[in-house]
């Protein structure tokens, strides 16, 4: 699998906000030869990674948004 490419999202926790669950789209993201994304150490840094899904996926909802929601 080398020279192979994916988009993933990444879902996370940063750590200058450990309670909101937050995620990034990396499109294009280089893989290893046994087909897991290969991150840099610039966008490990500060994150508590929490899941790798395979595309471009949209978060509509997170564990504690509706009770954030229903508060405002």
């Amino acid at each position: 699998m080398l020279n192979q490419t994916m988009t993933v999202t990444v879902l996370f926790y940063a750590e200058d906000d450990p309670f909101t669950l937050k995620s990034a789209v990396l499109i294009e993201q280089a893989v290893s030869d046994v087909g897991r994304p290969i991150f840099s150490p610039t966008f490990r840094d500060g994150k508590t990674i929490i899941a790798v899904l395979k595309g471009e996926v949209e978060v509509i909802n997170a564990l504690g948004q509706r009770r954030e929601d229903a508060t405002k």
